[in-house]
């Protein structure tokens, strides 16, 4: 019952769902589970420390789970470097529309998972119409914020002495169907617009680097659904360059292996050994990565096999090395 999906640069995927469950973080997906015959994967038990949430005010309105996060809505990491270093790729903000706020969870890595905890909200709200359902990281690198705005958020169940109407919400006045509010969370000077409208195939690949990832995955996308080879080896540089970020990142080897692979190049002997060099990558997300991109045959297999990612201390690394592993020849 997910109402929330979010992503890191690294591309690990996180999310939130009904039922005092705000904070989740998925490491295996059910395809491993099922190919083995009479495995089947278990209900994940979430991440966070407590389903409690903070308001700012006593006039919150819930039916069944109380003092808490009825529904975690929305689960979008901070990918942006506009505000403070500890939001960078840490942070994610779920909507609490009951609670009229949005939380902030700091996401600790543990093992080959993570553990989450909320110190404070984004943003909190004394208006009894205020319902934030969502919250994402804008092309500007500021926070946009959707409040449904409405008086009456839950559904069901339904309350003594009302009705039950279309969809078994309760039937109420109270209901606003046609109005809704965005906000944008501000943080510094707004400074220079960008766009890749009209861009160059270079500038695209330049791109792969911005400090925004809502910028990366659109030059990404761009290059992928251009299809031409001739990026290649502005690609192949990128991801040899190393260049590692204040938090340990390497955001333009990362999207740009992604995109060699979407052109068909990894599967060639020239981009079997740049997967090869990646995968002694000084960035965990690339090594990461390149082992998410491998080809999974007799080659990647041998690949990984002969590489140093056996030794990793990281535990995505290693958990990644193993699922590949899995999908590979015996």
């Amino acid at each position: 019952n997910s109402w929330g999906v979010g992503l890191s640069e690294e591309g690990l995927l996180f999310g939130s769902t009904a039922n005092r469950n705000p904070s989740e973080f998925m490491p295996i997906a059910n395809r491993f589970y099922e190919r083995v015959r009479g495995w089947t994967s278990s209900a994940l038990a979430g991440i966070a420390d407590s389903h409690e949430f903070s308001p700012i005010t006593e006039k919150v309105r819930q039916v069944d789970h109380h003092g808490g996060y009825t529904a975690g809505a929305g689960h979008a990491l901070y990918t942006a470097r506009r505000y403070p270093s500890a939001f960078w790729n840490r942070a994610a903000f779920v909507a609490g529309p009951t609670g009229h706020l949005v939380g902030t969870f700091a996401l600790v890595p543990k093992g080959s998972g993570f553990q989450s905890s909320s110190p404070i909200n984004l943003l909190a709200s004394d208006d009894e119409w205020a319902a934030p359902i969502m919250a994402e990281v804008g092309p500007d690198g500021n926070v946009w914020v959707i409040d449904w705005y409405n008086y009456i958020v839950q559904h069901n169940p339904t309350p003594i002495g009302f009705e039950k109407g279309p969809g078994n919400a309760y039937v109420t006045d109270l209901r606003d169907k046609k109005h809704g509010r965005i906000y944008r969370v501000i943080y510094g000077n707004d400074g220079s617009p960008f766009s890749l409208n009209e861009a160059s195939p270079e500038q695209l690949v330049d791109a792969l680097s911005h400090s925004n990832m809502f910028w990366r995955r659109h030059a990404q996308r761009l290059l992928i659904e251009r299809g031409d080879s001739d990026v290649v080896p502005r690609l192949v540089e990128l991801v040899r360059a190393i260049r590692l970020d204040q938090i340990g990142l390497d955001v333009g080897a990362i999207h740009s292996l992604h995109t060699l692979n979407a052109l068909g190049h990894l599967s060639t002997t020239e981009g079997r050994i740049l997967l090869g060099e990646a995968l002694s990558h000084p960035s965990a997300g690339v090594v990461r990565t390149a082992i998410d991109v491998m080809p999974r045959d007799a080659e990647g297999r041998s690949l990984l096999l002969e590489s140093e990612t056996q030794d990793s201390e990281n535990g995505q690394v290693c958990l990644s090395r193993l699922l590949a592993l899995a999908e590979m020849p015996p």
